[in-house]
């Protein structure tokens, strides 16, 4: 009996010294061996680091207007696990943020460790979420990035995307010097995980973005996109673009393209609408290269200005026929080669100075490569050097067909007969400001090369002068001043390479303005034109409406003149511009008195407002904009619409509009569409609203295939 006491004394022994062998075996396991993985762990459950998002760079114009800016937001988010009771939950957030209770109450219910329940609401509703005191529901800080001017120079500040970071534009180039560096904090964690702040500990505050200053000029693009768009819907074009310039800094005052779209809601417009076509598309550039022909050609001392030309023959090539829209019945001068645009002109000049040679002067105004503008995705351009060594590829490019070229580097082109014969790289941002707007870096202009000389500039833009004062370009004429341009109708290339598209042309007009001593170039085309498709009768009336009104603007001396001064009292002409419901009539005449120029929009026998109402009192020869109307001022309908479309339509009948609420869409109107307006209106506001889709581009038609070698000048 006794010694199976002791047998099971024993076991129980050796049971003992076994399970604490093995604990300790696996303490010094874990606290010496393993020491530094468990550590590690233990600090990451213990311990999270949380990071601060700096805020995005402003965006202004040259003016510091800004174009593009961040407004702090708040995403709603809980964790389901942490929700008591779903139903309850739902029911109170509902209403705060306008979504639908029955998908509130599924998404707190559900297995996942995390669900959205809103995003980018304001800081008053945040507010009213987190004062709930809702178990499980918690609010993000966080931006959103806001274009104010709405689809202004819209191709050229680009977009960011809330969510996914996408990034278009001058927001992708810009990027580095926009989006800032993020702060962090670590601090301790919960037991569910959520970080404990602790701003004594490892605490790195962030650095917001630094402010791009953009060379575009406000009003430029405006009065650019304006015309651009009135033109391509006026003859049914499927796109175009238009580029400003100063000619002698490469400052790029405007960039429109077309069709446009809003930067705010990008998502709801087609992704061919965000294509920046000036930058992007390369297009023939048509009759508008022989400017640069001739200039090559004087430059090499091949031909004179006095040289004559015999144009009344057609040129043949094997099969292939070259001649005028107009036929020239007797021989002509260079200039008039220019003048009349005629592409047998342009052939024998060509022939004289040969294939290589016009190639190396396309080359250095910077045709076939990229201008290096701060804009993505710019297109070079096709220039290859085998089609100018052949006779006939030579004959077909010195009218501009044969090799493509993009809307800027042919504006950049341009600037080197402007400005006295240099090639200025396309500047579109002039400085980096900090947030105080002291400036942290300024951008200079880049000279690239001579091209020709200041003599042989100057007579190539006398000879573009005459083509707008008797030729071809007579409709790019703008009043007071003396302009100098060219004309351009291309044929489109098949998508293949093979031959044209029956029936489809660019149509453009490259002008300078004023010819004497140029302060802008601007280049205009459109695509697919329909009723007209010549240059001069498309484009040119409106690059010459561009150019009136944004000349005035830019101080630009009047031919023949010197700068406008008005003899009139400062506090007089303050009065006088005071236009709110006067006479129309009594209006411009009060203008013209005093040295200001009226632009008209709208129909109607009274004044509802103008730029100069409530404002600085504009300088002398500038552009007022005056709105006409005072039939008819009914209350239009704006509900269910959205906040910036509402101000859109009643922004020209001059009301004073109340906000009610918060939000984007307008729920009610008071007084109801159709009213009278006695100046006044209340609209009722709503976070949530219909998105409905804008196609925003045209469909082109299918053309047949083929093409033919004739080409109008």
């Amino acid at each position: 009996m006794r010694s199976g006491r002791k047998i099971r004394f024993a076991l129980l022994y050796l049971f003992f010294v076994v399970v604490f062998g093995v604990v300790l075996v696996r303490l010094l396991w874990v606290q010496v061996v393993q020491h530094d993985f468990y550590g590690d762990a233990a600090f990451k459950q213990q311990y999270g680091r949380s990071y601060l998002p700096a805020a995005r760079g402003v965006i202004y114009d040259r003016g510091m207007n800004p174009l593009a800016l961040s407004r702090p937001v708040y995403d709603i988010y809980c964790i389901p696990r942490l929700v008591r009771d779903g139903r309850a939950v739902a029911r109170t957030l509902a209403p705060a943020l306008g979504v639908d209770e029955a998908a509130l109450e599924r998404k707190c219910s559900s297995s996942a460790g995390c669900e959205w329940l809103a995003r980018e609401v304001s800081h008053a509703e945040a507010t009213k979420v987190l004062a709930a005191g809702l178990t499980g529901v918690f609010a993000r800080p966080c931006e959103r990035r806001i274009y104010p001017e709405g689809d202004l120079a819209c191709h050229v500040l680009g977009y960011v995307g809330p969510r996914d970071g996408a990034r278009a534009g001058a927001e992708n180039t810009l990027d580095v010097y926009l989006e800032g560096l993020p702060g962090f904090f670590d601090g301790g964690a919960d037991a569910v995980g959520r970080n404990l702040p602790d701003l004594t500990y490892n605490f790195v505050p962030p650095m917001n973005g630094l402010g791009c200053v953009l060379t575009i000029d406000k009003w430029c693009q405006y009065v650019t996109e304006r015309e651009l768009g009135a033109a391509c819907e006026r003859y049914g074009a499927e796109a175009g673009a238009v580029v400003m310039m100063r000619p002698d800094t490469g400052e790029v005052l405007a960039m429109a393209s077309y069709p446009a779209y809003d930067p705010n809601d990008y998502a709801d417009y087609r992704p061919d609408g965000w294509r920046n076509n000036a930058v992007t598309s390369a297009l023939e550039p048509g009759s508008i290269v022989k400017p640069f022909l001739v200039a090559a050609a004087l430059e090499k001392g091949v031909v004179s200005p006095g040289d004559v030309f015999d144009c009344t023959l057609a040129l043949r090539f094997g099969r292939y026929e070259i001649g005028d829209v107009k036929p020239c019945a007797e021989p002509i001068t260079l200039s008039q080669v220019l003048e009349r645009s005629s592409n047998i002109g342009a052939v024998l000049v060509a022939r004289k100075l040969g294939g290589r040679r016009y190639y190396e002067y396309l080359r250095k105004f910077g045709f076939g490569e990229r201008t290096g503008i701060d804009l993505p995705a710019e297109n070079p351009g096709i220039l290859r050097y085998d089609e100018f060594v052949r006779p006939l590829g030579l004959a077909f490019a010195s009218f501009g067909q044969g090799f493509s070229a993009t809307p800027v580097q042919i504006a950049a082109a341009a600037c080197a007969l402007a400005n006295g014969g240099t090639l200025v790289k396309p500047t579109l941002v002039s400085a980096i400001v900090d947030e105080n707007g002291r400036v942290f870096r300024r951008f200079e202009p880049d000279v690239r090369r001579r091209v020709v000389s200041p003599d042989v500039a100057a007579r190539v833009r006398r000879m573009m002068a005459c083509v707008v004062e008797r030729g071809v370009g007579k409709f790019g004429r703008v009043p007071g001043y003396r302009a100098g341009g060219k004309t351009g109708t291309s044929e489109i290339a098949e998508p293949g390479g093979r031959g044209y598209i029956p029936g489809a042309y660019n149509s453009s007009f490259l002008g300078i303005y004023p010819a004497d001593d140029p302060r802008v170039v601007i280049f205009f085309t459109i695509r697919k034109p329909r009723r007209k498709i010549f240059g001069g009768a498309v484009a040119a009336p409106a690059c010459a409406r561009i150019a009136a009104d944004v000349l005035p603007a830019l101080k630009a001396i009047p031919a023949g003149g010197r700068k406008l001064t008005l003899s009139v009292d400062p506090a007089v002409r303050a009065r006088e511009l005071a236009f709110r419901d006067v006479p129309a009539s009594t209006a411009i005449v009060r203008l013209s008195s005093s040295g200001f120029r009226a632009r008209c929009d709208g129909k109607g026998p009274r004044v509802l407002w103008s730029s100069a109402d409530n404002g600085p009192l504009p300088d002398a020869g500038s552009v007022v904009l005056v709105k006409l109307g005072g039939e008819g001022r009914g209350m239009p309908a704006v509900a269910g619409v959205s906040v910036r479309e509402a101000m859109r339509r009643l922004g020209p009948l001059g009301v004073s509009v109340k906000l009610v609420g918060e939000g984007g869409w307008v729920t009610r109107q008071s007084p109801a569409a159709g009213a009278r307006l006695d100046g006044r209106c209340t609209l009722t506001l709503s976070p949530d609203g219909p998105r409905r889709l804008r196609a925003a581009v045209v469909p082109s038609r299918k053309s047949p295939p083929g093409g033919r070698a004739g080409v109008t000048g």
